[in-house]
C-alpha cells in the first residue's frame, strides 16, 4: 500500500473529518488559504476524499443570485516542454462524482495547424478547437467543435473557411455566441461516477487529402468504445496544435450552487510522423478570478497518478479579483495508451 500526496489549493475553510468511507486524514489542515498537503494511507486507485478538500455547506438550496454569479471554473494546463508542439493523436481519462446539470468538462483545448493554409492566405486566423463531456438540461452529451478560419481572399475580401461533419451524418450544426463556427453535440449517456476515455484522431482522407479529426469514447467499465463524431476541417496538411488544456465550467446559473468535479489522468499524445505515444507528467492547474462574475469555493491538487479539482459556488467568491491561483503537478500514468484500433 503506498501513501497518497493529495496537494490542494484551499480557497475555503477545509473540513478533514474523522473518515469519508474508509479513508482517514493524517493530519490536519487550517482554515485558511494556502497550498497544504494530505497524506492518506491508501493505495493508488482511492476515490479523491471530496469531503477532506473542501467545506460542503450543510444547506446546497440554490440561493438569491441576482448578479448572476457562477461557480469558479478550473483549468489545466499540460506542460508541454520537450514536446514537438504537433500531434496526430491525444488520450484523456475522466470521472466526475460530482456532475450537475449545466456543467461542462472540456477534455482538450487546441487549435488546427494553419501553416499550410497561410501559404495562400498569410492572415489567416482562427482554427481553434474543443471537445468534451456535458450534462445539459437536454441530458447527457459530447461535444466537439471547431472555430471557423478567417482569411483574406486573393481579391481582397473577407472569407471564412468552417469544418464540415462527415459522421455520424453530415448536417453540420453552426453555431455562434463566442466566436463562430461548427460543431456535434450528440447524446453519450455517460454516468457521473464513473471513469471515461476521450480519443481524438487526426489524419489525411485518402481521397479528398483534407485532414480529418474524430472523437471516442470508450467506458472503461464496460469495455466499449464509441464513435462519436468525424469532421473534415478542409485544411491539408494539418494536425493538432496547442496547449491541449482542460477546464471545467459552470455555465447555469441556477446549479452553481452545486458541487463540481473532475478527475484527469492517463492523458497521452502521438506526436505527427510518429506512431508511439508520450504521457504528460505535468500540468499547471488554476482557477479563473478575471471576470468578476464567479463566487464560492474551490480545491484542486494531485495524486500520484491524477489531477483533480472541485467548485462550490455558495456564498461569496473566496478568490479576490485578479488573484494569482495557480500550482504545478506532476502525475505517473497507471494505465498505457490504448487507442479504439
Amino acid at each position: 500500500m503506498k501513501k497518497i500526496l493529495l496537494s490542494a489549493v484551499l480557497v475555503s475553510s477545509v473540513l478533514i473529518a474523522s473518515g469519508v468511507g474508509s479513508v482517514q486524514a493524517e493530519a490536519s489542515v487550517p482554515a485558511a488559504s494556502g497550498s497544504e498537503t494530505f497524506i492518506l494511507d491508501q493505495p493508488d486507485d482511492v476515490n479523491i476524499p471530496w469531503k477532506n478538500v473542501i467545506s460542503f455547506p450543510t444547506d446546497l438550496t440554490e440561493e438569491t443570485n441576482p448578479d448572476h454569479r457562477m461557480a469558479h471554473n478550473i483549468y489545466s494546463d499540460p506542460v508541454l516542454d520537450g514536446f514537438s508542439g504537433k500531434y496526430t493523436g491525444f488520450l484523456i481519462d475522466f470521472k466526475a462524482d460530482y456532475d450537475p446539470v449545466g456543467t461542462y468538462w472540456a477534455l482538450c483545448n487546441w487549435g488546427m495547424d494553419l501553416s499550410d493554409f497561410r501559404k495562400w492566405y498569410p492572415d489567416a486566423t482562427g482554427g481553434g478547437a474543443y471537445a468534451g463531456f456535458q450534462n445539459t438540461v437536454d441530458g447527457r452529451k459530447s461535444i466537439m467543435s471547431f472555430w471557423e478560419v478567417q482569411y483574406t481572399d486573393t481579391d481582397g475580401s473577407k472569407k471564412s473557411h468552417r469544418a464540415k461533419m462527415l459522421y455520424p451524418n453530415t448536417r453540420t450544426n453552426s453555431f455562434g455566441g463566442e466566436g463562430e463556427g461548427s460543431n456535434y453535440i450528440g447524446d453519450y449517456d455517460w454516468k457521473g461516477d464513473q471513469w471515461y476515455r476521450m480519443y481524438l484522431g487526426c489524419y489525411t482522407d485518402p481521397v479528398s487529402g483534407h485532414t480529418l479529426v474524430e472523437q471516442w469514447a470508450k467506458d472503461i467499465d464496460a469495455g466499449e468504445w464509441k464513435k462519436l463524431c468525424v469532421f473534415d476541417t478542409g485544411l491539408y496538411n494539418s494536425c493538432i496544435r496547442g496547449g491541449l488544456s482542460q477546464f471545467m465550467e459552470d455555465y447555469q446559473t441556477d446549479t452553481c450552487c452545486q458541487p463540481r468535479s473532475f478527475e484527469y489522468k492517463n492523458i497521452y499524445v502521438r506526436e505527427a510522423g510518429s506512431d508511439s505515444w508520450k504521457p504528460v507528467t505535468r500540468s499547471c492547474l488554476s482557477v479563473d478570478t478575471w471576470y468578476g462574475n464567479k463566487k464560492g469555493s474551490f480545491s484542486y491538487g494531485g495524486t500520484v497518478s491524477r489531477l483533480y479539482g472541485i467548485t462550490i459556488g455558495k456564498g461569496t467568491d473566496k478568490a479576490g479579483l485578479n488573484e494569482e491561483i495557480h500550482d504545478h503537478y506532476d502525475i505517473i500514468p497507471d494505465a498505457p495508451p490504448e487507442t479504439p484500433f
